[in-house]
């Protein structure tokens, strides 16, 4: 902070607001004992969130020249938020790129396409795992070409969310069109999350609607037995 022109009388406030601090953990209305704490920002701070981004802008400040992919005309390093996930074009560059974060780098290797899984790496005598997959701000990184695991998983969490509100779907003084309201509101962001950035197929999209009609047809109480179409006329009987 002092390299970019904080004055000096708001970084001595800043480091009085952290020096000897302590905290206390409180279960069941009961507090423990207060312990020091050396490391970290204070829980609650408005000031958190700008400490911790400084904190890593400056990590990649340092490290941006040594990664990076090129997409068109645009060149991408990395995607930071509460974790970093690193853009790395070159298999041979994990281990020159994760030692430029040193302990700061990320935790796992993905290769994003039809490419194999790399091998570990080791960073500073610390093995980093390859994995195909992890989660990054809610949205799953798949290392397969399209967008299927992503978008099963967030049918899986969308069903949940039906589920959990099975007592406000059955519930008769409710109006249909509050009980839609609550749907688009609690149910239909889980189940789009992300989804600008999904690759979908006519097949995909399918899965998508089916799921979604399902939904619908549980808010209306309306079974396959009842044989009514989505389309809200009686259900064509097979020959």
């Amino acid at each position: 902070m002092r390299g970019i022109g904080v004055p000096s009388v708001l970084l001595d406030l800043i480091i009085d607001l952290h020096t000897a601090a302590s905290a206390r953990v409180c279960l069941a209305g009961r507090f423990s004992t207060s312990f020091r704490t050396t490391s970290g920002v204070r829980h609650g701070c408005v000031l958190a969130p700008a400490l911790f981004c400084r904190a890593m802008d400056f990590i990649m400040e340092h490290v941006s020249h040594k990664v990076g992919i090129h997409v068109s005309h645009h060149s991408f390093t990395d995607i930071d938020y509460a974790d970093v996930a690193l853009l790395v074009a070159k298999e041979e560059n994990f281990c020159t790129t994760l030692s430029a974060m040193d302990e700061e780098a990320s935790k796992k290797i993905q290769n994003l396409g039809l490419r194999s899984t790399p091998a570990p790496v080791t960073v500073n005598g610390n093995t980093v795992d390859p994995v195909e997959e992890f989660t990054y701000l809610g949205s799953l990184q798949s290392s397969h070409s399209n967008s299927r695991p992503e978008y099963i998983r967030h049918i899986g969490l969308a069903g949940s969310a039906m589920k959990r509100l099975d007592c406000v779907w059955s519930r008769s003084n409710l109006s249909i069109p509050t009980k839609i309201c609550i749907y688009s509101t609690c149910i239909l962001p889980v189940l789009l999350y992300g989804s600008e950035t999904w690759t979908l197929t006519q097949t995909d999209w399918k899965s998508l609607d089916s799921f979604h009609m399902r939904c619908q047809r549980r808010i209306l109480h309306i079974s396959w037995h009842d044989f009514v179409s989505n389309d809200g006329g009686p259900a064509a009987s097979g020959g």
